[in-house]
């Protein structure tokens, strides 16, 4: 096993440290040109290295980076969209699989495993190799290796082989297919489309996939159309990235509307709650449950 940080999330130093990171992730002020305040928010962070193990709200571990904006958030509130998390987690139940796409450092990957139990298993689709070594850090320190298969692969339409943009800002998780405006691809990502990944995966039966991929999110859901038509996933969570791609709530909903078999979709509401909106209402998060599970989402 390899070492790890004394647990000090909480406690100091390590609270302390991440506090403070976090106050140069959300420094922005309007007296400095916004380029000059990103290069010297990114040389303020780059004092912040050593990464500080956390005990969050609900017992798990997590291994945060302060240097990293969604890291360094987990580190200092305990987790990551909780209303959201507990909205969705009566649709998994012991013993299911859930589908991580875009599983980034592991958060998610984590809450899932905790979700399924001993007996479930999580599939945890990242194509970024620093990523992936924090990603199996964080299994590593909640003993949840057994419940998680870490994937080396983007998720797309086909398999093959793609452009793969890395974020170059604080945030990580920006990381993508799908390139923002006058960006340059930083690498080729061996990628797979769910309807040629599951058939041969021996997965158990899949409660949830989980779609977080920074504008290629319509890219996915063509990618396991078959998958959803024999209605082999009950639920799909889509963060979705308006500012990467503008029309993606309006095409994801028609790309629902269009399935020979019945799903809901509800938005993400600012009140913290799941509501069934018009397809053109919007939202940050998308929810398409299975019309046999729709009641079990709170609406």
């Amino acid at each position: 096993m390899t070492s790890l940080p004394r647990l000090v999330a909480w406690s100091e130093p390590g609270s302390s440290v991440l506090s403070r990171a976090a106050a140069w992730h959300n420094w922005s002020p309007s007296w400095i040109p916004s380029r000059i305040a990103v290069a010297v928010r990114r040389t303020a962070l780059r004092r912040y290295q050593e990464a500080v193990l956390c005990e969050l709200e609900d017992g798990l571990r997590f291994v945060a980076h302060p240097s990293d904006l969604l890291p360094c958030l987990v580190g200092t509130t305990g987790g990551w969209e909780h209303e959201l998390m507990n909205a969705v987690k009566p649709l998994v139940r012991a013993g299911e699989g859930v589908l991580d796409i875009g599983a980034h450092v592991g958060y998610t990957a984590i809450r899932f495993a905790q979700w399924v139990g001993a007996t479930g298993r999580v599939y945890a689709f990242e194509p970024v190799p620093a990523h992936r070594d924090q990603l199996m850090r964080n299994l590593e320190v909640n003993d949840f290796a057994a419940r998680v298969a870490v994937i080396p692969l983007a998720v797309s339409d086909r398999s093959g082989s793609l452009p793969f943009y890395d974020s170059h800002r604080s945030n990580t998780g920006m990381s993508s297919l799908s390139g923002r405006r006058g960006a340059t691809a930083s690498r080729q990502v061996e990628t797979c489309a769910i309807d040629e990944w599951l058939p041969s995966a021996g997965v158990p039966p899949l409660a949830l996939a989980k779609i977080d991929v920074e504008g290629a999110e319509l890219l996915v859901v063509r990618g396991m159309m078959r998958t959803l038509v024999s209605t082999q996933i009950r639920a799909v969570l889509i963060e979705l990235h308006r500012d990467v791609a503008p029309a993606v709530r309006h095409e994801i909903g028609a790309f629902f509307a269009q399935l020979p078999v019945g799903y809901t979709l509800f938005g993400w509401h600012p009140s913290g709650e799941f509501r069934a909106e018009p397809v053109d209402a919007p939202t940050d998060y998308l929810l398409a449950v299975h019309r046999d599970w729709a009641g079990e989402i709170r609406a």
